[in-house]
């Protein structure tokens, strides 16, 4: 089988890169965590390889991302298939009705990441007959998701600087 070398580069970029978030989100004082906010950094991640990628690849890497996040949770693929199903939803916008900007990569972390948070109460805390989330919500998800929203744009620029650099990335302007 004949890979091109950069697909090849560009992939295994993008392996550290999900490694890496996956070590920097799940082990505790990496990154500071005001008002016990917690940055989810594999879902704008998630996002972004799913925008630039388009195809199965960008899918089993998302796949691939929720998959480290299982390892370190107790959830049982719960990451693994959203994970999946979030590049899969952002290949398919991308592809078909929106264009690759900042702008709609911002739009897309903040529904895909209050998609996930929501799935993620409804089923852990709603099914499981938590009686009192409000608790969790505001003083975690809530500050998590504004926390993880302020740090995707840097994000968004690794992941459009490995494309620029080993992807077939157009030169648009923001």
């Amino acid at each position: 089988m004949i890979y091109d070398k950069k697909v090849l580069l560009r992939n295994i970029a993008l392996i550290l890169f999900i490694l890496l978030f996956s070590l920097l989100q799940n082990t505790s004082g990496i990154i500071p965590e005001p008002f016990g906010a917690r940055a989810f950094l594999l879902i704008p991640l998630t996002v972004f390889i799913g925008m630039f990628e388009r195809g199965v690849s960008g899918t089993l890497l998302g796949a691939f991302a929720g998959i480290l996040w299982d390892i370190s949770s107790d959830k049982d693929g719960f990451f693994g298939i959203m994970m999946f199903l979030t590049a899969f939803f952002c290949t398919l916008m991308i592809t078909y009705l929106m264009r690759n900007n900042i702008a709609s990569a911002l739009v897309l972390t903040a529904l895909c990441l209050a998609v996930n948070i929501l799935v993620f109460i409804i089923l852990f805390y709603v099914l499981s007959g938590v009686e009192d989330i409000s608790y969790f919500v505001f003083r975690f998800y809530l500050p998590s998701y504004i926390f993880t929203l302020l740090l995707s744009p840097v994000v968004y620029l690794l992941v459009r600087a490995v494309y620029g650099k080993w992807g077939e990335f157009r030169r648009i302007k923001i």
